[in-house]
């Protein structure tokens, strides 16, 4: 009997598990371990995606910042490079209306043409007596001797007197007037010959110390000595714009180039100062907007 029940326990439990492999329930209960290896697998593809996404993503916005400031470096040259043609613009144009004003060539008067009855005149009247002596000889006659107190002198004795005179009077020709000397550094400033225009402004600034163009032949000088990389010289050039026109339009572009210079020569610190100065002074100007852009880091430090 007991043998029996048994027996008849062990087949109702293979019944039980034949049931359950073979129903939906069951084959989900076998089948469970595999499939959650299988997903934790898929979990571990997808983060290494999501890291290898991440990597790109922070490369590409290295890559971004780095072109924004490059293109806020191009920028601000592109706006100095403006403005220096502007002014050189500007300054063409008014050396062409002077030049139009002091022009020497001027419409000439037609000469009228002889009258009829002047023509009948001259053919009709005597010839001179060649005997009498003319007043053009008489003149030839008298110019070579020189009547004085003493009596009559010859005037080839006083030559040497006349030629001494001529030759001190060219010795102190005057100076070109300060316009036209302004004019010709400009223009050597602008065909790049830098040197020759910083031996003309000396020249300017010798014979001209006040003249109110003092202030554009120190800029140039300022302009020629950076394009030299003499960033030291240029700084004095711009610093002493700043203490004989402290509110002078070339103000803004003085301390600008200050500014580019301190950065050429590694001071960033004397850079910053000086590009927050422009920007508390001269907030709205065009070389305030451009030391913005191009020295955005130095400043945000």
């Amino acid at each position: 009997m007991n043998g029996w029940k048994r027996r008849a326990g062990t087949c109702a439990l293979l019944v039980l598990l034949v049931a359950l492999e073979g129903g939906c329930w069951g084959r989900k209960f076998f089948r469970m371990p595999s499939e959650t290896m299988g997903m934790a697998s898929k979990v571990d593809s997808l983060l290494v995606e999501n890291a290898a996404l991440k990597s790109r993503i922070a490369a590409i916005e290295r890559t971004l910042r780095e072109d924004q400031e490059f293109a806020r470096g191009s920028n601000a040259q592109l706006k100095m490079d403006l403005e220096e043609l502007k002014d050189q613009l500007g300054a063409l144009q008014e050396m062409l209306r002077e030049s139009l004003e002091s022009s020497p060539f001027k419409p000439v008067e037609r000469r009228r043409s002889a009258s009829p009855d002047t023509i009948g005149a001259r053919t009709a009247a005597p010839p001179e007596n060649p005997r009498a002596p003319s007043a053009r000889s008489a003149e030839a006659a008298r110019g070579d001797t020189l009547e004085t107190a003493g009596g009559p002198v010859d005037r080839d004795s006083l030559s040497g007197v006349g030629g001494a005179s001529d030759t001190a009077g060219a010795l102190a020709a005057p100076a070109p007037p300060p316009e036209e000397l302004f004019r010709q550094i400009y223009l050597d400033f602008s065909r790049r010959e830098y040197q020759l225009a910083l031996d003309e402004s000396e020249s300017f600034l010798a014979e001209y110390p006040d003249d109110p163009l003092g202030e554009e032949v120190l800029f140039i000088r300022g302009q020629c000595l950076m394009e030299q990389t003499v960033y030291a010289d240029a700084l004095k050039e711009f610093s002493t714009i700043l203490q004989r026109y402290p509110r002078g339009k070339r103000a803004p572009g003085a301390l600008l180039r200050m500014a580019v210079s301190y950065d050429a020569t590694g001071q960033k610190e004397l850079a910053a100062g000086v590009v927050r100065r422009l920007l508390k002074e001269y907030p709205n100007s065009e070389e305030a907007k451009a030391a913005a852009e191009r020295f955005s880091a130095i400043i945000a430090e």
